[in-house]
């Protein structure tokens, strides 16, 4: 567990610094007469977006942290498989390709965070010339979040221990721990993904916050396992024991 809790504070630290930059390059956009004036446009575009989404993904990989240490595991795992270095990191370009996907929405919401900067900023900039770069610097934050990202993900799971746990009501990936044994956590979908080599796919619900004394938000998460290719019948027997669980919930 002590790689885990490794995993998640490298990251922690990670966002951290990056917030550091971005509150920064903010700050001496206005408090510096930075010329020309597009140059401070940008940094000021650049660093509100590093700032605010390293605040926001601080927060999370803390309460990360918190969870972890609540919820450890008190069984033994179903099966645990340890994978070369060759094997993990196929597994690490397959889930980069994941994350990219998952990603995308988080681009987009960026996307029309900075055209609502734009407008306003559009307003009160005379200059044309000036409202033609920044059009062209906005594009800069948007690719860096989209690229950024998962690319970090990437290469924190690159370098952790490559290694799978599967427990009877969570999994832990390369150190992290993916946990739907919580008050009202739900298991809502497992399967096996036609991949080379095989993932299995695991999607499940967990609180979020409360918004009334009856009514409770969740958060749906996922992740994707790697398999080891001589255990495909002991996988392929997870997949269909979690599969059973969940249809018999739905049953009446």
């Amino acid at each position: 567990m002590s790689n885990q809790s490794n995993q998640l504070k490298n990251s922690l630290i990670a966002w951290i610094i990056i917030m550091v930059i971005g509150t920064v390059m903010f700050i001496l956009s206005m408090a510096l007469d930075v010329q020309p004036v597009e140059t401070s446009i940008a940094l000021f575009v650049i660093g509100v977006t590093l700032a605010g989404l390293s605040l926001g993904m601080t927060i999370n990989y803390s309460v990360k942290i918190i969870k972890q240490n609540l919820n450890k595991p008190k069984s033994l795992p179903i099966v645990e498989w340890t994978f070369t270095r060759e094997e993990w990191n196929q597994y690490c370009k397959q889930n980069l390709k994941y994350k990219i996907r998952q990603y995308l929405k988080l681009f987009y919401f960026i996307l029309v965070v900075i055209i609502i900067i734009n407008v306003i900023l559009f307003l009160t900039i005379p200059d044309s010339v000036s409202k033609r770069y920044l059009a062209l610097s906005d594009l800069i934050p948007c690719l860096l979040i989209l690229l950024f990202i998962p690319l970090l993900e990437f290469l924190n799971l690159k370098f952790s221990k490559a290694d799978v746990k599967i427990f009877d009501s969570s999994v832990i990936v390369g150190g992290i721990h993916y946990n739907w044994n919580v008050a009202n956590g739900k298991l809502i979908e497992v399967k096996m993904l036609n991949e080379n080599p095989p993932l299995i796919f695991i999607k499940y619900s967990i609180p979020k916050q409360r918004t009334s004394f009856i009514n409770l938000n969740f958060k749906v998460l996922s992740v994707i396992v790697p398999v080891n290719v001589y255990e495909l019948n002991k996988s392929q027997e997870i997949v269909e024991m979690f599969q059973k669980r969940i249809n018999e919930k739905k049953m009446p």
